[in-house]
């Protein structure tokens, strides 16, 4: 049933498989590895009727959460960096008032690769600092100091 090949393309060696269950696996794998280079699995020829897959559909992920902390001393920032979030991808939590802060700040969980990708596309300068985000507060905490501008 499984065929593989080796450096040498001339030779091609046979692999039996005796388990039904294993069998079956090997085919289903052969059947994505044929769809996803665009070929009809073997025996089959042209499209599938009914559009329906036997796949499950890709898992959706949460949307990326920040708290805005408006350190700016100006109360129309904090709405104007929320919005500036809400246009990179984050699903603003709340926005709240903090002591006075010369510098933005973005503070992200450690290890948090999806939430470090996305505040890349923040249109505003800050210090990014990885730590630990109360989880409450979502993934990102993003405190606007009195330097934020666009």
């Amino acid at each position: 049933l499984g065929v593989n090949s080796t450096a040498d393309t001339s030779k091609v060696r046979e692999i039996k498989i005796q388990n039904d269950h294993l069998k079956k696996a090997v085919e289903q794998s052969r059947k994505l590895d044929l769809k996803g280079k665009g070929l009809p699995p073997a025996g089959q020829t042209g499209s599938q009727e009914g559009g329906s897959s036997s796949l499950p559909p890709a898992p959706r992920q949460r949307p990326l959460q920040a708290t805005i902390v408006n350190c700016s001393g100006s109360s129309q920032t904090g709405a104007q960096a929320a919005a500036d979030a809400r246009n990179a991808g984050f699903v603003v939590l709340s926005i709240t008032t903090g002591n006075p802060m010369d510098q933005t700040q973005v503070l992200i969980n450690s290890g948090s690769s999806r939430a470090e990708e996305r505040v890349g596309s923040l249109p505003f300068n800050y210090t990014l600092l990885r730590g630990s985000v109360n989880p409450g507060s979502g993934d990102v905490v993003i405190y606007v100091g009195k330097d934020y501008s666009k």
